[in-house]
């Protein structure tokens, strides 16, 4: 099954500070017996051409990188099963974006699954329209769904993070008096309902 979403408007992270050395090669998909999801994503900030880096992170450290020069848009990882990630997304000039995604699947299944997103990046001059609070909270979670046997992003959380990003404070989740400590344990508590 191929699930695909599309990540509007949330931003992520301080600005980015410094390029590090990157294999430029193009890696090919890489399945193994623990391989559970194919996750690809689509950047659409190209207009100034500048690359892009993708990183894909365990809990302890970054375990693969991608650059995406001269308009390149996409990037692809195979994730295995049972773990949890950040997907960071950066680009000089821009505010971060981060994705997580939990791969926790309770069944014995070994299909590959497919999981499909597209999101663009924020200037940084545009950080002063945004609630520096929660900035440097992952825009969307993802998780697999039961019901529908597919990974899918959790809408509800992903709705709360365009809201309080935007200073919209007409949802039920936060008041103002909220900081970015309570939108962490939010977004933990998300993926821990989501599995």
């Amino acid at each position: 099954m191929k699930t695909t979403l599309v990540l509007l408007a949330t931003t992520l992270s301080v600005c980015f500070t410094s390029l590090k050395a990157i294999d430029k090669t193009p890696k090919t998909a890489t399945y193994d017996a623990k391989s559970c999801l194919q996750i690809t994503g689509i950047v659409t900030n190209d207009e100034d051409m500048q690359p892009c880096i993708v990183e894909l992170i365990s809990p302890n450290k970054a375990i693969d990188t991608v650059m995406l020069y001269n308009g390149e848009e996409k990037f692809e990882f195979i994730l295995k099963k049972n773990c949890d990630y950040l997907i960071r997304i950066s680009k000089k000039g821009y505010l971060h974006k981060t994705v997580a995604v939990s791969t926790e699947i309770l069944t014995l299944e070994s299909e590959i699954h497919y999981f499909e997103f597209e999101l663009s990046l924020i200037k940084e001059t545009e950080i002063t329209k945004l609630n520096k609070n929660i900035v440097n909270n992952p825009v969307a979670l993802v998780h697999y769904n039961y019901q529908s046997e597919s990974f899918e992003p959790n809408v509800e959380y992903s709705s709360l993070m365009r809201k309080e990003m935007y200073n919209l404070h007409d949802n039920q989740f936060l008041t103002g008096k909220e900081n970015s400590q309570t939108i962490s344990t939010k977004c933990h508590s998300f993926l821990a309902l989501s599995r």
